[in-house]
């Protein structure tokens, strides 16, 4: 992949307050894979309660090199019709989402 990636990190997840306030976020940040011009991170997330039913839109601030502009770009959120989905522990829920760039 692209060595401009190598030093890209997902952005500290705790500081979202939407996504802080209904789920567990690990304090160790999650790895990233580079590959195909792009870099990937996963990461594990629980629900603090079983009545949550979405994990909301996530926000990373990235340079545009092309405008020479900060911008963000954010995340869907993310719905599910079976409240326990989020909150189960026995289940392992993998969510993929492209991200929609928006003007900071």
């Amino acid at each position: 992949g692209p060595e401009y990636l190598e030093p890209v990190t997902l952005p500290p997840l705790e500081k979202q307050p939407d996504l802080a306030r209904d789920f567990k976020i690990p304090p160790e940040p999650a790895a990233g894979e580079v590959g195909n011009r792009c870099k990937v991170f996963t990461q594990t997330i629980r629900a603090k309660h079983p009545d949550v039913t979405q994990v909301p839109a996530i926000k990373l601030v990235y340079f545009d090199t092309v405008s020479g502009e900060y911008r963000t770009a954010t995340s869907a959120p993310m719905f599910s019709s079976a409240r326990s989905t989020f909150f189960s522990s026995s289940r392992r829920v993998t969510l993929v989402r492209r991200v929609a760039k928006t003007k900071q």
